[in-house]
Order: structure tokens, then C-alpha cells, then sequence
């Protein structure tokens, strides 16, 4: 928000319902999205608090008070302070309370030791102008730091514009003020001006800090969709998608990938003889087991029931197989009771890789299918390769 003067008070009142609105909308977003209330309560406290300063403007006349004319620069301050504060918890980085506190609390003292006296106008101003393009500069340039990792430079720089352009507005109102000429709001500016202002500045503020959380959560909603519930692996999904790139890259002369059909053996029964609840727990324990023990580039996935696919990517047969050697005895290792009785796990894998040759990725899923049916067939918790 600028901080602007009103010639008619009403349409101070309609800004600060405007403001409200915005208070209320984010309330309302850290009702729903509970994971995302830190920030977004931050930002609902710091549009109340325009609220507040807008309100306090409205209330302005002939004789000097501390809360229109004092109260209203602090809120207005503390809002942009609390919009920061926002930031730094949306970006899960530890808030500078000690700079926030001083800032509110050095701005404060001076307010108080300034008063609400005519003469004093110009010194409240540049005190307001230079604290808020403090903030909102240090702002603008964390969102550009944090962001940049996460988004395309360009979305990154759209979204950390909005502060740094306030910034720089505050930078021309303090330069206005040191150079003796009065804000246009002091002297002639008239009518709709000073509440358009208000206004346009909100709703880029507002907007630009929407279109973060639409964000994070298009891609929370995303990633679970990709994930499988039990084990927190990669789903089937996940696997339709990356698949085909490494299939593609392939093709386009790319290196050789594995293909590890992964079956817990005798899981039905396993299941059956200690109930579900123990065989959700060996999955999800097996899953864990899995995935650290394969490599980070891995793709480790969970297909179904008692079934994973492990993707390796640049590997030949040869290292296929000793992948897959390292997984199965992985899971022999691995400690498990039931019951309190100590239950032996160990699984089949069937091995196939994707090679130059190939002209089709179903053949490889056909051939690692087969492979694995080989290791089931020939007595289980074995490794077996494609036919050559």
C-alpha cells in the first residue's frame, strides 16, 4: 500500500473494505491449506493491519491526532513487515525477528518522538518511505535468491518485481521528500488518484503472492499424485511419465537403461498368515530398504500389491544385474518380525535392458516379466537376466 492522503474519507472506507476483503481471503486460505497457514496468516495480518491504516487515514481532519496521523505510518509499516515475515515462512527460512523488532521498534520510538504535528509531516514521511523500501527491497531480493531454484527465471523475477518495485517507489517518494517537493497527495492530487493507487498496489501484491501458493500446491497435488500412499515411492503414474523421456533420450542416441521387475516372494501368503496391517508395515519397510539401497539417479517405484520396478539408468546388463543382486540381498539382510517372531523376507527379480536395438519399450517390460517369472519358476530369491 502507498501511503496516500484522501480528500474524501469515503473513499478511504472503500479501500479499507478492499483491504479487509484481502485480510479475510487469506484466513480463509489458512483454513483449507493448513500446511501453507503460517505464511498465509502472515499475509491476512499484514492486510487487517492495512485495514487498520486506512482506517486511521479516514479519521484525519483539521486537528492533529497520534492515531490517524502517527498510528497510521506504524501500521502501515508493520503490515509490510508482517508481508516479509510471510515470505520468509512460505520459503521455510528462519524469519529475522531481530531486524523486524528493530525496525518496528526503532520506527515507533521515532514516530513517538516526531508526534502528530504538522511540522513534524515531512520527517514522519521520510522515516515511513526509507523503513518500507528497507523491507520491501530485502523482501524482493530473498523471493529472487529462493525462487530462482525452484522456477524459470522469468516467473521468479515476475514474482520478485512486485516488492522490488514498491522499493523502488518508496526510493522516489524519500527522494521527493529530501528534495523539498511536496507528495502530489499533499498538495493537488484530487479525486479517484490516491484510492486507484491503493488499490493497484493490493491487488499486484495480493495476485503475485497467490500465484505462489497456487503454485505449491499445483505441485504438492501433483507430486502425490505420482507417489504411491503406503510407501511413498513412485507409482504407476510417476512411471508413465518418465519412462518414455529415458525411452526417448534412447533413442536420440542415449545410454543404455535397466529394467528390474521386483516381486516379494510368497507376500500373499505372508499377508494372509499375519494380516494386513503387518504386511502394509513390510512393504513400506521392504520400499525404504529398497530405496536406499539403490542408486539416487534410480527410479524406484511401487506397481502394485507385493511388485516394484527399480528403472537404472546408464547401465548395461552386466550392471543391471549387480544392481539387482545388491537390492535382493538388501532384502535378505533386512530385519522384520511379526508377532514378535522373526520373519525371513527375500524376493525374485527379473532383469531386461533397454538397447539401441530395441524398437519398442513393451518388448523390454515383456522381457523383464519373463526373466522374473524364470526366478519365481526356478525356486524364488534369485536374479534372472533376459534371454540374449
Amino acid at each position: 500500500m502507498i501511503p496516500l492522503s484522501y480528500e474524501q474519507p469515503t473513499l478511504a472506507w472503500l479501500v479499507a473494505v478492499q483491504f479487509a476483503l484481502y485480510a479475510a481471503g487469506w484466513w480463509l486460505c489458512a483454513a483449507f491449506a493448513r500446511e501453507e497457514r503460517p505464511a498465509t496468516g502472515h499475509w491476512g495480518a499484514a492486510m487487517a493491519l492495512c485495514t487498520g491504516a486506512v482506517c486511521a487515514i479516514a479519521l484525519r481532519g483539521e486537528t492533529r491526532a497520534w492515531l490517524p496521523d502517527v498510528g497510521s505510518d506504524l501500521l502501515l509499516l508493520a503490515a509490510f513487515v508482517a508481508l516479509r515475515r510471510g515470505m520468509e515462512r512460505f520459503l521455510r527460512l528462519p524469519p529475522a525477528d531481530r531486524e523486524h523488532l528493530a525496525i518496528l521498534l526503532g520506527a515507533g520510538i521515532a514516530l513517538a518522538v516526531l508526534g502528530p504535528e504538522a511540522m513534524s509531516d515531512r520527517w514522519r514521511n521520510a522515516l515511513l518511505y526509507a523503513a518500507a523500501t528497507w523491507v520491501l527491497a530485502r523482501a524482493g531480493l530473498m523471493l529472487w535468491r529462493e525462487l530462482r531454484s525452484t522456477y524459470e527465471h522469468p516467473v521468479a523475477a515476475l514474482l520478485a518485481a512486485v516488492p522490488l518495485l514498491f522499493a523502488v517507489l518508496f526510493v522516489g517518494l524519500l527522494a521527493a521528500q529530501a528534495s523539498a517537493v511536496a507528495w502530489p497527495a499533499e498538495a493537488a492530487v484530487v479525486g479517484l488518484a490516491p484510492a486507484i493507487a491503493d488499490i493497484a498496489g493490493a491487488a499486484a501484491f495480493n495476485l503475485s503472492l497467490f500465484a505462489l501458493l497456487v503454485y505449491r500446491l499445483v505441485c504438492r497435488i501433483r507430486e502425490e499424485s505420482h507417489q504411491d500412499e503406503l510407501t511413498g515411492l513412485a507409482n504407476r503414474r510417476r512411471i508413465d511419465c518418465l519412462l518414455p523421456v529415458e525411452w526417448q533420450r534412447l533413442q536420440r542416441g542415449g545410454a543404455e537403461f535397466g529394467l528390474l521387475r521386483v516381486d516379494i516372494d510368497h507376500f500373499g501368503d505372508l499377508n494372509q498368515r499375519h494380516g494386513r496391517s503387518t504386511g502394509d508395515r513390510m512393504l513400506s519397510e521392504l520400499a525404504q530398504r529398497l530405496r536406499y539401497t539403490a542408486r539416487e539417479i534410480d527410479l524406484v517405484a511401487r506397481t502394485g500389491g507385493g511388485e516394484f520396478l527399480v528403472m537404472t539408468p546408464q547401465t548395461c546388463l552386466d550392471g543391471a544385474r549387480t544392481a539387482a543382486e545388491r537390492l535382493r540381498n538388501a532384502v535378505n539382510a533386512m530385519p522384520f518380525t511379526a508377532g514378535g517372531n522373526p520373519v525371513t523376507l527375500s524376493v525374485s527379480i527379473g532383469v531386461a535392458v533397454a538397447k539401441h536395438s530395441d524398437l519398442d519399450l513393451a518388448d523390454v517390460f515383456e522381457r523383464a516379466a519373463a526373466a522374473l517369472k524364470r526366478a519365481k519358476a526356478s525356486g524364488r530369491n534369485r536374479v534372472c537376466l533376459e534371454d540374449a
